[in-house]
């Protein structure tokens, strides 16, 4: 595997700022040679992230929040759209059926940003999928910081849990979730974009993740499903990932390459290592 070549496509895939959608591209395509010593000098600090999360794994789980009820048609509109746009075989018809939902549901509290986030949702349904630019710009970015904060407190899940995303961990995911719809909230804390990228281990595989983490592009695919995600480009923005997980062992990662940077002009293309080699990686379990 060229490491410079997958640096590079997963630069030009977070340049588009498809902060909705997961892309469907090779997550692990970043491990092969650079995963090596790198790695391992994360493990100190994943080691303590994980220990930091379990003590938070009472608040993960909810049978709903207040609100929930009134907003149940927003609420399953907005998740069957987030989850839709990461799909590979995503159907623009239903997508835009939740996107009219939406318009004719909005919440007087957030009407005005979810108009902005629906707006751009018909420009990229509209393209094909080919012009993503309408979630790129400043306005996308500021509407989702107050659209998804609102999903995660007033719609019900499965499970949730609020995840902070530093340079170079994962804060607050807890060591095991239940199975179902589950919400996470991702915020930025660090000075670096970051993604927090799902992956499900398939069943009947019995490597590790590290393993898994320095097998090839092809094969290490071949033993992982991508089971959501979500990105957050800079300081202080948030983003909701919303999936429908079911049991198995999952690996919560961070792809991006080490200086990959987003602000005002351009973003700065990172040519380090991806995060998860610097310790961006937590695992976790998902329990029936």
């Amino acid at each position: 595997m060229n490491p410079k070549q997958t640096r590079n496509t997963h630069a030009r895939r977070f340049a588009a700022a498809t902060i909705l959608a997961v892309s469907s591209a090779a997550l692990l395509g970043a491990c092969g040679d650079d995963g090596g010593d790198a790695q391992s000098s994360g493990t100190t600090e994943a080691a303590e992230t994980t220990e930091a999360a379990e003590t938070t794994e009472a608040d993960t789980t909810t049978e709903g929040t207040e609100g929930g009820g009134d907003n149940a048609e927003v609420c399953s509109a907005y998740a069957e759209l987030t989850i839709g746009l990461s799909a590979e075989d995503a159907d623009p018809a239903a997508l835009m059926t939740q996107l009219d939902t939406l318009d004719e549901q909005a919440p007087e509290e957030i009407a005005e940003p979810l108009g902005v986030l629906i707006a751009a949702a018909r420009q990229v349904i509209d393209s094909g999928g080919e012009d993503f630019s309408a979630f790129e710009t400043p306005e996308f970015g500021m509407a989702q910081g107050q659209v998804d904060p609102y999903i995660y407190e007033q719609c019900e899940f499965d499970a949730k849990a609020e995840v902070a995303g530093k340079d170079y961990l994962f804060e607050g995911l807890p060591s095991e979730i239940a199975s179902g719809r589950v919400a996470l909230l991702f915020t930025n804390e660090g000075t670096e974009a970051h993604e927090l990228a799902l992956l499900r281990k398939k069943d009947g595989v019995t490597e590790s993740f590290e393993e898994i983490l320095q097998l090839g592009e092809e094969e290490s695919m071949a033993k992982v499903d991508e089971a959501g995600g979500t990105f957050v480009p800079m300081n202080g923005s948030t983003s909701l990932a919303i999936a429908d997980l079911e049991a198995g062992e999952y690996l919560a990662a961070c792809f991006i390459p080490v200086g990959t940077t987003f602000g005002e002009g351009p973003p700065t293309e990172g040519e380090g290592p991806p995060h998860f080699v610097e310790g961006m990686q937590q695992e976790f379990t998902v329990t029936g």
